[in-house]
């Protein structure tokens, strides 16, 4: 079939094309309605060393390089599975807590995925509460005296989560496809119906008048009455 037939079905039976986009664009709504928009949120921590460490006038921020390696053991410690399966509320929730790529600076880089903004900045902050605790813990574990541990601080923090319609708008586009297609279907079918139920009517009523029987009746009738 060409699209000159194709267009010609469609709108030969415009009243099935009609219907079907009706339930389309209602299908479409309902998936908006069912599937919820995800929203995020990130954060950005540095990891430095203490003042004290420097001494006088010491710069933590012009003093970054070989914290790499204690940025990435708290990276190591946070992303522990049973950490992750406590903040992530049993997959209700998706966290990533990796180390920045794009700076060399010691940074960990926080990005949160909840189904709410309140559960994306609730584990935003749950997360960022840890990094601290963690360096702290580890250091204390190793004798590190507190005055010469390193520390950490946020840089920068979602206040507003971001909303993220990529699977709504997948969704949304599945379904309408499906729609659109199945419309199309149904509109070739319904008119390859209509036209052999025709044909079918046609050839019994050429049956009909070309029978021995019809044919007869239709000599006797046409007799003169003596």
């Amino acid at each position: 079939m060409d699209i000159g037939e194709l267009a010609r079905i469609v709108l030969r039976r415009w009243y099935v094309v009609v219907v079907g986009l009706l339930l389309t664009g209602f299908l479409g709504f309902l998936t908006l309605t069912a599937v919820q928009p995800q929203y995020v949120t990130t954060a950005s921590v540095l990891v430095y060393r203490p003042v004290s460490v420097l001494g006088a006038g010491g710069n933590p921020f012009v003093a970054l390089g070989g914290l790499e390696a204690a940025r990435d053991v708290v990276l190591k410690a946070i992303n522990d599975p049973a950490v992750m399966v406590t903040l992530s509320d049993q997959g209700r929730r998706t966290i990533e807590v990796v180390a920045d790529g794009q700076s060399s600076a010691p940074i960990v880089s926080v990005s949160v995925t909840a189904a709410s903004p309140d559960a994306a900045l609730t584990t935003q902050t749950q997360v960022l509460a840890l990094v601290p605790s963690t360096l702290e813990k580890l250091q204390t574990s190793l004798d590190v005296p507190k005055s010469a541990q390193v520390a950490s601080v946020v840089l920068a923090e979602s206040t507003v989560p971001e909303a993220a319609r990529k699977s709504q708008l997948r969704a949304l586009i599945g379904v309408v496809g499906i729609g659109v297609v199945l419309t199309i279907l149904g509109a070739i079918l319904f008119d390859r119906l209509r036209r052999r139920a025709r044909s079918k009517a046609v050839d019994t009523e050429a049956a009909r008048a070309f029978s021995p029987g019809r044919t007869a009746e239709s000599t006797t009738r046409e007799q003169p009455v003596a």
